[in-house]
């Protein structure tokens, strides 16, 4: 892959939802630029201590995560991502997800995402 492929919004997702499976909370910070803005059902969040506390929440809460990625509309630095995934509780029952991200990438790291999904779907079981 050509150097602005790796920093383009498909190429960033992918790999911070790879960081975000391995629950590598470092690792999805670093796809985030310091001060970016976090939005999701239920709340709004800037930069990076709060970002991490969603994150870390979460990963406790479902220390297993599957994602793969559907289609993605691109339309330069910004894009909207189809995704379904499978969060595992402690218990080892999955749960399942499905939802779209809209992003904007600067510099190969979000300056934000937008995720839509229905956290009321967390409750069925798989």
């Amino acid at each position: 892959m050509a150097e602005a492929e790796n920093t383009g919004p498909v190429a960033v997702a992918r790999s911070y939802w790879a960081a975000e499976s391995d629950r590598n909370l470092e690792g999805v910070l670093r796809h985030y630029h310091e001060d970016a803005t976090f939005t999701y059902p239920g709340g709004v969040l800037k930069g990076h201590d709060q970002i991490s506390g969603y994150y870390r929440d979460s990963g406790e809460r479902f220390p297993g995560l599957t994602v793969e990625i559907g289609n993605a509309l691109v339309d330069g630095t910004h894009a909207a991502i189809e995704w379904t995934a499978v969060m595992t509780g402690p218990d080892g029952v999955g749960h399942p997800l499905r939802g779209i991200n809209v992003v904007s990438v600067e510099e190969g790291r979000f300056r934000e995402v937008r995720a839509y999904f229905d956290p009321a779907t967390l409750e069925q079981r798989v």
